[in-house]
């Protein structure tokens, strides 16, 4: 049999032991779950991009066929969060008080001018397009997708806007 002394050394022998090994355990541990996140976020990012056309071509369709339910729920949101929405409109008008101003005036200017994009010459989706510094009497009269083009914006057409084209 062993003594109480030996038993005690043992035992201090063991936790030492012990708390070595498991620091190299959590340590393996540690650097596997690195690892394996990594590879997960990874997947993920391939996985997103993968499936993102299919998922926006989900949403546009699902956003055509429920038009009438879509419209509701804005319009009930509008009557819902009136105060929230003026003030945040108060808001933008504040920090973009030379925008709005600009606008105004431009809109204005605007008709007394061709209707037509600068560009190409299309007459629909017309938009201005004001270069910096922001003045109400310099701006471009630019169709939707030349005023993207402008400001080197991805450029997707829908089919109607490829018939009028």
């Amino acid at each position: 049999m062993k003594t109480e002394n030996e038993i005690l050394i043992h035992r201090e022998n063991s936790k030492k032991d012990y708390y070595k090994h498991r620091d190299k355990i959590l340590l393996k541990r540690k650097e596997k779950y690195n690892k394996e996140s990594e590879q997960i976020k990874e997947l993920s990012k391939k996985s997103y991009y993968k499936h993102k056309q299919r998922k926006i071509k989900n949403q546009i369709g699902w956003n055509k066929e429920n038009k009438d339910r879509l419209k509701l729920a804005s319009q009930k949101y509008v009557k819902n969060h009136r105060e929230k929405i003026n003030k945040y409109a108060k808001e933008y008008y504040r920090k973009n008080k030379e925008i709005m101003q600009v606008r105004g005036l431009t809109r204005h200017h605007f008709k007394n001018l061709k209707k037509e994009c600068q560009n190409c010459g299309f007459n629909q989706d017309l938009q201005f397009h004001h270069p910096k510094p922001y003045r109400f009497d310099v701006f471009e009269i630019l169709c939707n997708i030349c005023h993207l083009n402008k400001h080197n914006k991805e450029v997707v057409l829908n089919a109607k806007q490829k018939r009028n084209r």
